[in-house]
């Protein structure tokens, strides 16, 4: 702004006249894009009282991002998350979600490749960005050009008991033959006896 006039926004700025000293004011604004992050924990095992941490890398020195919870439990009506605000920087890089809950992370740099990786133990993690196919494993990468939604489910389904079975099928069935020859042996022992 001109004098403290009207703001105009731009990379330039052209006087139409100059009469006498005049202030010229600049204000940089970061151009950035926001990151939500959505958790849904899934399978019989999953559980969703569970805080998942999630680790974000790649942002710059010496910035930070601001960043608000929220949790939901119709999966339509989001409400904010008490004491779930918080900063990012380089060196503090990390938040934690639980089933149902999202963040979101304000003007992040647009261009930057960052990693998002999580702390998930046994579970199946699938990542989804927007529309892009998913992906699983323990990390995931994002390049922001504009505001975007990444789903992270975590799955972990009940144990099948056959797994068990399988490993210890062989030595109940040589438990069994046992235990049947036990009868005919002591059959045959006792008719030597007789004669």
């Amino acid at each position: 702004s001109l004098n403290s006039g009207t703001a105009v926004s731009g990379s330039s700025y052209v006087f139409s006249s100059v009469v006498s000293d005049q202030t010229l004011a600049f204000t940089n604004t970061r151009k950035g894009a926001n990151l939500t992050v959505t958790k849904t924990v899934t399978g019989d095992m999953g559980d969703t009282t569970r805080a998942f941490t999630f680790t974000i890398t790649g942002l710059p020195d010496d910035e930070s991002y601001s960043y608000t919870k929220y949790s939901t439990t119709d999966g339509t009506t989001w409400t904010e998350v008490t004491g779930g605000t918080g900063t990012l920087t380089s060196s503090a890089n990390t938040f934690t979600l639980t089933h149902r809950q999202k963040v979101i992370i304000e003007a992040l740099p647009l261009n930057t490749a960052l990693t998002i990786a999580e702390t998930n133990d046994n579970y199946t993690t699938t990542w989804q960005l927007g529309s892009n196919t998913a992906t699983t494993g323990s990390s995931t990468s994002v390049t922001l050009t504009a505001d975007a939604t990444l789903a992270v489910e975590n799955n972990l389904p009940a144990i099948a008991p056959t797994d068990v079975d399988f490993h210890i099928l062989p030595y109940l069935l040589m438990l069994g033959a046992g235990l049947l020859l036990i009868p005919v042996l002591s059959r045959r022992k006792r008719r030597r006896e007789e004669e």
